[in-house]
C-alpha cells in the first residue's frame, strides 16, 4: 500500500493521506516509526496497535507488528476498510505508552465489476 514515516514527536504536523478501497482488506500499511530525534525505534518487544477515529468519533483498534528497525506493518481488516478518519499507531513497551503523529486514512468505494456475457444464442435469429 503506502510507506509512511511517522514520528512520536507531536510537534510535527500530521503525515500523509493514505487512500484504500473498501475491498483492500488484507493489504498492508507500513510505516517507519521514529523517536523525537528522528531515530528509528526498536519495536521488536513492543505491543503495537493501529487506531482510527472514524467520522462518528468511534475508535477502531487492531494489532500491528513491529521489528527492531522501527518498521511496523498493519494488515487492514474489514472493519478498518469501512472507516475513513484520523489514524495513528500506539506503541506500548513495559509501562511506557506513546503514540505517533496522525495520518488521514481515506476509504473509497470498492470498484464495481461489470460482467458482459457472450451472446447466449450465438447470434441465432
Amino acid at each position: 500500500m503506502a510507506d509512511l514515516i511517522l514520528s512520536t514527536n507531536k510537534a510535527y504536523a500530521s503525515a500523509d493521506l493514505i487512500k484504500v478501497r473498501q475491498d483492500d482488506y488484507g493489504q498492508t500499511i507500513t510505516a517507519l516509526i521514529t523517536d523525537k530525534t528522528n531515530s528509528p525505534i526498536d519495536l521488536s518487544k513492543s505491543d503495537i496497535t493501529f487506531n482510527i477515529k472514524d467520522w462518528n468519533g468511534e475508535i477502531i483498534s487492531d494489532s500491528a507488528i513491529g521489528d527492531a528497525s522501527g518498521n511496523v506493518t498493519y494488515i487492514i481488516n474489514k472493519n478498518v476498510a469501512l472507516a475513513t478518519g484520523s489514524a495513528w499507531f500506539e506503541i506500548k513497551n513495559d509501562n511506557n505508552r506513546v503514540a505517533t503523529q496522525t495520518f488521514w486514512l481515506q476509504i473509497e468505494e470498492a470498484g464495481v465489476q461489470e460482467i458482459q456475457l457472450a451472446d447466449p444464442l450465438g447470434g441465432i435469429k
